[in-house]
C-alpha cells in the first residue's frame, strides 16, 4: 500500500509542478506559489511512504 501512495504522490507532485509552471508563465504568481506548497506536501508524502 505504501508503494501505491508513493506512486500517486509522485504523479501528483509532477502534475502540480507543471500546473505551477503554467501559472507562472501566465503571470498568476499567487496561484503558482500555492501550487508549489502542495508540491512540497506531495513530496513529503512520497518520502515518508517509500520503503
Amino acid at each position: 500500500m505504501s508503494q501505491l501512495v508513493a506512486t500517486v504522490a509522485t504523479i501528483l507532485a509532477v502534475a502540480l509542478a507543471g500546473l505551477s509552471l503554467m501559472a507562472i508563465v501566465a503571470g498568476n504568481y499567487f496561484f503558482a506559489g500555492t501550487l508549489l506548497t502542495f508540491v512540497a506536501f506531495a513530496i513529503y508524502a512520497r518520502e515518508i511512504n517509500v520503503d
